[in-house]
């Protein structure tokens, strides 16, 4: 497992979707739903560091 897999997970954890589903919007196979596009991004700004 990449660094990028390790990020996927922790990230599909911290939005509450299954590995699987996380895979399937990396790749293209499914879309992600507004819903959780925003959970992401929330996570993804917490989790940013400021400079």
């Amino acid at each position: 497992m990449g660094f990028g897999d390790a990020l996927s997970l922790t990230l599909a954890a911290a939005v509450g979707i299954s590995e699987q589903l996380m895979g399937e919007i990396e790749s293209g196979w499914r879309s992600a739903t507004p819903a959780n596009l925003a959970r992401m991004a929330a996570t993804l700004q917490r989790s940013w560091p400021a400079h």
